[in-house]
Parts: C-alpha cells; structure tokens; sequence
C-alpha cells in the first residue's frame, strides 16, 4: 500500500521538499503516490520528477481529487498570506482555506507554515504540524534568511558591510541571526528590542543596544536598518535621524515595523524582503520542510 501525499499551493521550496522527501522514502522502501494541485515546479522539474520516480507524481486539477484518499497534505510556507486563501503566488486561481475546510475528504495529516489558528480549529480530527512551530526547522530557516537578507544587503546599498553601521531592530531568532553575519563580516552592530531583559543578550554578544523610543532620538550614522518585527515600531522621530542614504529593510510580515509613507516622504529608501529563504534558498529550505515531515511521520 502507498503513502498518498497531496501538494498545493507554494514556491520553489515546495519541489526541492518533494524531491528530498521521495528519494528518503524511496530509500527506506516505502512506496507513496504523490498529487499537487496549483502548485508551479520549476522549469523541468517535472520531467526530473517522472525521471526519478516514474509513475508517482500526478497534477490534478481540483482540490477533491487531491484530497482523494490523502494521507499527508502538505501546503506553503507561508500558509496564506492574507488569512483567506493558500499560498499560491504562481498560480491565477486562488484555493480559499474555506474550501479546504469544507472538503469532503480530509487528510490525516496537514502540514505547512503559520497555518491559521481558525483551520486548526475547523478541522478538528486532522493532526497538523506547523514547521514554524518546529526548532529545528526555525533554527534552519532563520539562517538561511539572514544569509538571504545579505544579497539583499549587497544589491541595495552602495557601500560595503565591513565597516559598515547598522541596526537591527527585534532580537528574536532571525534578528540574531543576521546580527551575527553582519557582525562576521565587520559591521557595527547596534539592536533593538522591545524586550528590555534581553538586553544582557544582546550585549554578551557584542552588540551595543540602541532605544528607538528614545525622544529626543539617540543620533546614530547608521548605514541601514533592518526590521524583523512585525509591528509598527519604527517612527518618524527616529526616523527623522536617518541620513538620506540610509537604506531601510523591512523581513517582517504586515504590518511591518516602517510605515511606507512616512518613509516615502522623508526620500528614504524602504526595500521589501518577502519570501527569504524561497527566494534565495529554496533547495535548503525545502529540505528542511522534507526533514520536519519526516520527523513527524
């Protein structure tokens, strides 16, 4: 009997976790039957897919026939980007969660990350894992976005990171992620958090700690700015301190930490930094998606 295993929804990373998931299942003898529904491969990808493991990956072009007789439903990371409809950036047509909940057929288990709060609780005999409520796919997945962060770094300011000054406000796991690269690379490194406890961290590390509440504002030649809070924390006071050639990069979901027209009317460059690592990083992202699966299974 084969494992059924539907796909829906996603980026790049969605392939490179199929590949790495089939080829570790096919090494423990373990037969599967995969099916992906609005979900885009890369250029042919679907070609090495029927190469490698012929007659087991099927496009279908419905939920229902996707959900037939699922085992393990595996959708995007991010889940949904607005709180109604899957994840589906290279697809026109648009899955609401809605119709997911209301399939007649349910998998087992449903997997993806950030999976809203209202499908959990909609689905009540599905067993879901969330890969952001995994360690050790959390730990993986914030250094592949802060290596991710530095080619947008690299491509968006004009100077170079060594020697650089810079301030990265939020000191969560991706916050001292990048700190620590940028630190390797010689920049300066000043952070914020909102969290004041965390401040001993911060400055163990080698940081130096900077209050963006602070009024009047503390001044600071800060070369660029990171965000990874997702809240609108960062104001016009500070804001107004900001040499114009300080560059602006917001990682965080919306809100964001920067409010767009403020910075638009101070002629300070906001960079948007969505989807690292899917972008940067899909194959290791991926991997990292098959490996949690497979620890739970």
């Amino acid at each position: 009997m084969s494992l059924q295993i539907s796909l829906a929804g996603g980026d790049e990373r969605q392939y490179y976790m199929l590949l790495h998931l089939l080829e570790v299942l096919k090494e423990k003898d373990i037969k599967a039957q995969v099916t992906y529904y609005l979900t885009s491969f890369p250029v042919n990808a679907s070609q090495t897919l029927s190469t490698r493991f012929p007659d087991t990956v099927t496009s279908v072009p419905t939920l229902n026939q996707a959900l037939e007789q699922c085992r393990i439903f595996i959708g995007p990371v991010p889940f949904s980007r607005d709180g109604i409809h899957l994840f589906t950036p290279h697809s026109e047509n648009a899955l609401t969660l809605t119709e997911l909940i209301n399939a007649a057929n349910k998998p087992d288990i449903l997997a993806g990350g950030n999976i809203p709060k209202y499908l959990q609780q909609n689905m009540p005999k599905v067993s879901f894992l969330d890969f952001m409520k995994e360690e050790s796919f959390l730990d993986v997945n914030s250094q592949l976005s802060a290596e991710g962060l530095l080619a947008y770094i690299i491509h968006h300011t004009k100077g170079s990171i060594r020697n650089s000054s810079c301030l990265v406000t939020g000191y969560g796991r991706f916050g001292a992620a990048i700190a620590n690269k940028l630190s390797c690379l010689g920049s300066r490194v000043f952070v914020y958090d909102r969290k004041q406890e965390k401040n001993p961290d911060i400055l163990k590390a080698g940081y130096q700690c900077y209050d963006i509440r602070t009024y009047p504002p503390m001044k600071q030649d800060f070369d660029f700015v990171i965000n990874t809070i997702p809240a609108p924390v960062i104001k016009a006071p500070f804001l107004r301190t900001l040499r114009k050639d300080c560059v602006l990069f917001e990682t965080a979901s919306a809100p964001g930490g920067f409010d767009s027209d403020i910075c638009q009317g101070l002629a300070l460059k906001l960079v948007h930094c969505p989807g690292i690592p899917g972008k940067t990083a899909p194959k290791a992202a991926g991997i990292a998606m098959a490996e949690s699966i497979l620890t739970h299974l």
